[in-house]
C-alpha cells in the first residue's frame, strides 16, 4: 500500500492548526515502509526521505506538524525499485512536487524511450530507476508545451491542467496497450497551485477556514486567551489531500476521472478528462 499527503496554507506558521484537525483522520501504514517529504520554504523546494525499512508504523503528520511551509508533499510506501533516495517520493524539479499513490502501468522498454524524449534540462534530472518518476517528469514536459517556459514560474491554472491531462492520457494508453493494471491517483504541487487526478485510488479533500478553539491542544500558545471564541484566526485558509482514502473517515471524496485543480485564491475547479 501507497500513501500521499498534500497540503497547502495561507501562512506558514500555523500548519500544526491545520494538521490538527485532520490528525484523527490518517492512517498510519504498517512497519517496514519509506516515506518522503518535500516542502516549500522561503521560496524553495527541500526534500527529506528515508528509503530504507521503518522499525514502526509509517505516519507522515507527525513529521510534518513542525513545519513552517505554504505548501508540502508527503509519500509513504513502497513502489518497487531499489530503495534509494532517487527511487524514494515525492520527486522534485525545481519549485514542483509530485507523487503517485497505487498502481501505474509498466513502461517496460519504452521507460528508456520517454526518458530520451525529455529536454536535456529535465533529463538529467531522472536519477532513479521508478516509473513514476518519469510520469512526473513527463507532466514538466507537457506543462513546457503548454505554459512556453517552465524555467520561471508559471501562475495560470490553465496549462497546469492541460498538462497533467496530457500525462494522464499517457499513463491510461500505456494500460490498454500493455493490458496492465492503473489504480493509482496522481499529485503535483508548486505550493501554490496543487492539482490532482483520481485514476481509481480515491482521494479525500478537507477544506478548512480558521481554527476551531476545540482542536488546538490544552496549553498550546494558541489558546491561551482565547477559550470563549469558537473559531481562533477566522482569516487562515487551508487545503489538505490524502490518497488512498479507501475505509477511512472524514474526507470529501474527489470525482475520479477528472482534474482536480486547486488554485490561491482557494478555489477548486474541475477538469473532466474527456
Amino acid at each position: 500500500m501507497s500513501q500521499w499527503l498534500a497540503y497547502m496554507g495561507s501562512d506558514p506558521s500555523l500548519v500544526r492548526y491545520a494538521l490538527y484537525q485532520v490528525q484523527e483522520n490518517v492512517p498510519e501504514l504498517e512497519p517496514e515502509e519509506s516515506w518522503g517529504l518535500g516542502y516549500e520554504q522561503e521560496s524553495q523546494m527541500l526534500v527529506r526521505k528515508e528509503p530504507q525499512r521503518s522499525r514502526g508504523p509509517v505516519a507522515l503528520l507527525p513529521v510534518a506538524l513542525d513545519l513552517r511551509t505554504r505548501g508540502f508533499v508527503g509519500h509513504a510506501g513502497w513502489r518497487g525499485g531499489p530503495r534509494i533516495p532517487e527511487c524514494t517520493q515525492p520527486h522534485r524539479w525545481r519549485s514542483w512536487l509530485g507523487a503517485v499513490a497505487g498502481t501505474l502501468p509498466d513502461l517496460g522498454p519504452g521507460r528508456a524511450q520517454m526518458i530520451q524524449a525529455l529536454p536535456d534540462f529535465l533529463r538529467r534530472n531522472v536519477r532513479g530507476q521508478s516509473d513514476d518518476e518519469v510520469f512526473f517528469h513527463r507532466f514538466l514536459q507537457h506543462l513546457r508545451q503548454e505554459a512556453g517556459s517552465i524555467q520561471r514560474p508559471v501562475l495560470q491554472t490553465e496549462p497546469m491542467v492541460a498538462a497533467l491531462r496530457s500525462t494522464v492520457a499517457e499513463i491510461r494508453a500505456l494500460a490498454r496497450e500493455h493490458e496492465t493494471p492503473c489504480n493509482a491517483a496522481l499529485v503535483v504541487t508548486n505550493s501554490r497551485h496543487t492539482l490532482v487526478c483520481s485514476l481509481g485510488t480515491p482521494v479525500g479533500v478537507r477544506q478548512m477556514e480558521g481554527i476551531p478553539a476545540s482542536c488546538v491542544p490544552e496549553g498550546d500558545p494558541m489558546a491561551l486567551g482565547s477559550r470563549l471564541r469558537k473559531v481562533l484566526r477566522p482569516d487562515f485558509r487551508s487545503l489538505v489531500l490524502l490518497a488512498d482514502v479507501r475505509g477511512v473517515e472524514g474526507w470529501q471524496t474527489l470525482e475520479p476521472g477528472q482534474i482536480h485543480a486547486f488554485t490561491p485564491r482557494w478555489e477548486h475547479h474541475s477538469t473532466p478528462l474527456g
